[in-house]
């Protein structure tokens, strides 16, 4: 083996030793955490708050209508205790660009954006659409007048996300390029849910999750963001859900900058036993290797005063053929 052909092979076996695998970008710490989902519950600081940083979360997702009980302090607390990425989520089928500014503006959720530039925002527009029996195309409409509508809220830290329905024909016509232009086009991130049997990556095909996420990894280069993510099977131990769930999210493409468990509930909260978090799971979340350092073994911390300087801003689309100035 000549000289130059050595120096090749050794290259090459440096590059395969070097390249990252799973257990990497777990450690280069992509956002994870949890969907809270009953936040007006009267056990929010000892269960539903408490899980949270007991698992050691750094990304939260919080529902903002009336009917989910939740308040902005409650957001500051979750930014208190390490949420450095906040998922503000709409109601699930009427986010018109009234209703979704009652809930963002009018409720004082937007002060806590205002308020807090070092921590990155997202309003996540719609949620599992066609179970709530809403036609594709008007929630089309409504994700690109909402968006057009409420520009005036744009700033460095709050990101517009467009939240999937759970069959790909629906998600489609969402996508689909029209004469008014794509949601692809206005918005800054796409968010997903992934649901298994038993394993959540690589998704089980027998979902269309799987089909959904692939039409947005190819339909759009935005980054994914996963608001829900769960195992069915319900005598699978909560610990090995919670092991089988990092260790999907090591596998996950790049672009997924951010994964939620769902969920994070009262206690009295019976509508998905298989799904909810509890401390065991939330202990098994909190020994991943890019876990913070505080969070459940840290006293609450005193509130932070936002910093000169915040994450990096959000990289807006231009507004879509033919909307109003």
């Amino acid at each position: 083996m000549g000289r130059s052909l050595r120096f090749v092979v050794v290259i090459i076996l440096v590059a395969v030793l070097l390249r990252p695998g799973p257990s990497a970008k777990a450690a280069m710490g992509i956002p994870f955490g949890a969907d809270l989902i009953a936040p007006g519950s009267n056990r929010w600081d000892d269960v539903e708050r408490g899980l949270f940083r007991r698992m050691r979360g750094n990304i939260a997702r919080f529902r903002i209508p009336v009917g989910f009980g939740g308040s902005p302090s409650q957001v500051e607390e979750l930014i208190d205790d390490g949420a450095r990425t906040v998922i503000l989520t709409t109601e699930d089928c009427d986010f018109t660009p009234d209703r979704t500014r009652a809930d963002l503006v009018g409720r004082g959720f937007y002060s806590v954006v205002e308020r807090h530039p070092e921590v990155q925002f997202f309003i996540e527009v719609s949620n599992e659409t066609n179970i709530c029996g809403m036609d594709p195309y008007r929630a089309r409409f409504w994700m690109l007048e909402t968006r057009e509508e409420l520009r005036d809220l744009d700033r460095p830290n709050f990101g517009w996300m467009a939240s999937m329905p759970t069959v790909l024909r629906d998600a489609e016509i969402i996508l689909s390029r029209q004469d008014d232009g794509a949601v692809g086009d206005v918005y800054d991130a796409i968010a997903v849910h992934h649901y298994g049997d038993y394993n959540v990556w690589p998704l089980e095909d027998h979902y269309e999750w799987v089909d959904v996420t692939n039409l947005v990894l190819t339909q759009t280069s935005l980054p994914l963001y996963v608001t829900e993510i769960g195992i069915n099977d319900p005598a699978t131990p909560k610990p090995e859900k919670a092991r089988r769930i990092l260790e999907a999210v090591a596998q996950m493409p790049d672009r997924i900058r951010g994964v939620m468990v769902f969920a994070i509930t009262e206690p009295q909260d019976n509508r998905w036993p298989q799904y909810t978090v509890d401390g065991a799971m939330a202990d098994v979340f909190a020994s991943r290797p890019d876990a913070p350092e505080d969070g459940s073994r840290a006293p609450l911390p005193e509130p932070r005063h936002a910093p000169s300087s915040g994450p990096p801003p959000v990289q807006r689309a231009p507004r879509r053929t033919g909307a109003r100035p």
